[in-house]
């Protein structure tokens, strides 16, 4: 439940992977009617980031919208931890997340 209009509610998802894989991670998300605001998502190896940030904000209420993100061919080079970061902010409503999926 974001309560800012400026400042972003941040979580943080972790993934283990290995030299080589190129994962897809999906996730559902859904809003309900008074949000407000809007949820952007990142991927990151190492601490650096893979590209930019993906704006996943769902387009319709109370009703879940997958969302993808995949990482591009030869980002991961040595084992380590893939992490995803969502960030969302609004004054309204709430943002729900559920089925997050690495493959």
């Amino acid at each position: 439940t974001p309560s800012d209009a400026d400042n972003y509610v941040k979580q943080t998802f972790l993934f283990p992977v290995n030299d080589g894989h190129t994962p897809t991670i999906s996730l559902y998300i859904k809003k309900n009617s008074s949000f407000n605001g809007s949820v952007r998502a990142a991927l990151y190896f190492l601490g650096k980031r893979i590209d930019g940030w993906d704006d996943i904000t769902p387009t319709q209420v109370d009703t879940y919208e997958q969302k993808s993100l995949v990482v591009p061919a030869n980002e991961i080079d040595e084992q380590g931890t893939l992490e995803l970061k969502i960030e969302c902010k609004g004054t309204a409503g709430d943002i729900f997340i559920d089925d997050i999926g690495f493959g």
